[in-house]
């Protein structure tokens, strides 16, 4: 197929298919059959300055373009905000369209909470806690309520303490 001679601008540009560390990033344009179009991809934490292009294995050898209307992106950190942007290259001038940027999330990962054993070493100023670490997790936050021997229906308190790390 011959290349373009118009630049195309990419529009209705979409993250699909997200997940922790990936998505699907797709865009469509108005194609003039019989027509080859080569897309630039890039993508960056918003707030980066640096932008990461893509690389694509076409026909045995690296490109920065592609002719497919979807890139997908792996490797990505769970809840973080990235910013993608698209335009096609030219072949015929050597230039780029005008880049058409978009924004999507990840998940975070749910988490589920891990087995909790009963309390050990217990004195009156200290105890220790027990639960089954879980391979997922990246730390712990571990909540306990204390209740006073005086007026315990209104001395209830939440203490945020110990965190640790896997």
């Amino acid at each position: 197929r011959p290349f373009t001679t118009v630049c195309a601008t990419a529009s209705t540009v979409q993250a699909q298919d997200i997940s922790y560390d990936s998505a699907r990033l797709t865009w469509s344009f108005n194609e003039i059959p019989g027509e080859t179009y080569l897309w630039s991809v890039g993508y960056r934490v918003l707030g980066s300055s640096t932008w990461i292009p893509l690389q694509f294995s076409n026909g045995g050898y690296i490109s920065n373009t592609t002719t497919n209307d979807f890139v997908i992106l792996s490797g990505l950190v769970p809840g973080t905000i990235y910013e993608w942007c698209v335009n096609q290259y030219c072949n015929m001038s050597g230039s780029y369209s005008d880049p058409v940027i978009s924004q999507f999330s990840t998940l975070i990962p749910s988490c589920p909470a891990p087995v909790s054993y009963p309390a050990s070493n217990i004195t009156q100023n200290s105890a220790v806690l027990n639960w089954q670490a879980l391979p997922q997790a990246t730390g712990y936050l571990s909540l306990i309520h204390i209740f006073t021997a005086q007026r315990w229906s209104l001395a209830q308190h939440w203490l945020f303490f110990c965190s640790y790390i896997v």
